[in-house]
């Protein structure tokens, strides 16, 4: 069984800032190496779970095009 703060073997956390907004982060392994800039201020979700699934795409597209670069 996975964690819940894992996807795809990359850690991820999602938090609330007390402003009502929810935001996620990244945090690959170094091995992994995959460019993770994001212009601040980082995007804010109005649920948890529109926050999840963004930071899961964001996984996605990044292991996806390390593949492929």
């Amino acid at each position: 069984m996975k964690a819940s703060n894992e996807h795809r073997g990359v850690t991820y956390n999602v938090a609330n800032n007390d402003d009502g907004a929810w935001r996620w982060i990244i945090y690959p392994s170094r091995k992994q190496k995959l460019d993770l800039r994001v212009v601040p201020p980082r995007p804010a979700y109005k649920t948890r779970d529109a926050a999840v699934a963004a930071a899961k795409l964001a996984i996605d597209v990044l292991l996806d095009k390390a593949k492929s670069g």
